[in-house]
């Protein structure tokens, strides 16, 4: 069944011109010879083209970038396709010969008797069985994250109790300032009126 060749664009056509003359040009070099073309059009109608297999890559120039990097840049060429020789012979079908007979092996019959080891019982436990040390240990430790939960809940209200009688105790000395304030605000009133008077008659 023959496949209908895809017809080429006019920037794929001028490419492929271009490349079929003027073989190993880098992409930037293609651009710069059809200026009269988009930059992106020659760019996209190369990679489509490459991805055909119209084109081939065979080597790298390394050109200065703008930053004075040297990069390299691929090569492109048309790819030519390669014909078969004329006097080619097609390669000859194995001749067919007849299946050698495969003898089908005998069953062999294995009349022992099978073996069915007897199950034993396991030994029965003791009067103390691990599950139940477990369960014991368990209640001694919660027995005891009680007690400590007890011990805390005491010292924590008696550290309530304190921190109650210290507020207290600062709230009296509180007031106990204030009244001593108030008491040298009134001597200090006293002593100045009494320097007045004595001011007048000295």
């Amino acid at each position: 069944m023959l496949t209908k060749k895809r017809k080429r664009s006019e920037t794929a056509q001028r490419v492929y011109t271009l490349l079929k003359n003027n073989p190993d040009l880098t992409t930037n070099e293609i651009c710069r010879r059809l200026s009269d073309l988009s930059g992106s059009a020659v760019q996209t109608a190369i990679s489509r083209m490459f991805i055909s297999g119209e084109l081939e890559s065979r080597g790298k120039e390394y050109l200065p970038s703008a930053d004075g990097k040297m990069l390299p840049h691929k090569t492109y060429h048309v790819k030519y396709k390669v014909r078969p020789s004329r006097n080619s012979t097609k390669p000859k079908k194995p001749s067919k010969q007849p299946a050698p007979k495969v003898m089908q092996p005998k069953l062999v019959v294995d009349t022992q008797p099978v073996w069915n080891p007897a199950q034993t019982k396991p030994e029965p436990e003791g009067p103390t069985t691990p599950t139940a040390e477990r369960e014991v240990l368990v209640l001694r430790h919660l027995a005891d994250i009680y007690k400590a939960l007890n011990l805390m809940t005491e010292q924590q209200d008696a550290l309530i109790e304190v921190f109650k009688g210290t507020l207290a105790d600062l709230a009296e000395t509180k007031n106990e300032l204030e009244m001593t304030q108030l008491r040298l605000e009134a001597e200090q009133a006293r002593r100045n009126w009494w320097d007045a008077v004595k001011g007048w008659f000295s």
